[in-house]
């Protein structure tokens, strides 16, 4: 399974190394936008998007834009 950093980086650019991927369960409606939704309010914090990810610090559960 990909660390926290590996997932960030394979969804910002392709990876040399292929992952094995698991099967994931989406709703029945609204499909992932609808994990989203549901997520969105549990943030702290602002929702920066179109940003630059500058640093992973994954001891601390933080993403540096």
């Amino acid at each position: 399974m990909p660390d926290l950093e590996q997932m960030i980086e394979g969804a910002l650019r392709p990876i040399a190394k292929p992952m094995a991927q698991t099967p994931a369960w989406l709703p029945l409606r609204g499909g992932f936008q609808a994990l989203m939704t549901v997520f969105l309010p549990l943030l702290r914090g602002d929702l920066k998007l179109n940003s630059q990810v500058a640093r992973v610090v994954s001891s601390e559960h933080r993403v540096i834009l």
